[in-house]
């Protein structure tokens, strides 16, 4: 993958506050970028929304990030992701649909084009694959607060679909 990444972190107790400032600190003392966070919830459900929209396509249609740049692809990426955001922000979480759907975007058009996510590999050589903690996840959640995440729950089946058929 293209870009550079980081690691955001954040104490769940109080008493690991101490340890999480230690962790940052060689996380970034090693050249790995790091930053501490009141709030690690949000920066996770922009993680999945991504990952919802990159790795179920992709993997589903076998192409790489790039391939998304096609209108439907980009559109369904841009549906699937607004559907985590919705879910994360019912369920208390604030996440930016805009920046999220900025960053597909950026991806698509500039960073990430020729990246294959990690189920589309999965899926080409018929291992496992993450979908239960991705689209599954999204989809559960949305149950879970009496709300319905159609397109996820689509990805999920479709996928399971797959791996059902090794």
């Amino acid at each position: 993958s293209a870009g550079a990444g980081y690691v955001k972190l954040m104490a769940v107790e109080s008493e690991g506050q101490a340890m999480a400032e230690r962790v940052n600190a060689a996380l970034n003392g090693a050249g790995l970028t790091s930053q501490l966070t009141g709030d690690v919830m949000t920066a996770i459900w922009e993680k999945v929304a991504l990952n919802a929209a990159f790795n179920a396509i992709c993997g589903v249609c076998q192409v790489p990030c790039g391939g998304l740049r096609a209108e439907d692809g980009r559109q369904l990426a841009r549906i699937l992701a607004r559907e985590a955001c919705a879910v994360a922000n019912a369920a208390g979480v604030p996440v930016s649909a805009d920046a999220v759907l900025d960053r597909i975007d950026q991806v698509i058009f500039q960073q990430d084009a020729a990246h294959y996510p990690s189920m589309a590999h999965d899926l080409a050589q018929k291992r496992p694959s993450e979908v239960e903690a991705i689209s599954g996840a999204i989809w559960r959640k949305a149950r879970e607060l009496g709300m319905e995440a159609p397109y996820n729950e689509a990805m999920y089946r479709l996928i399971k679909t797959i791996e059902a058929n090794y």
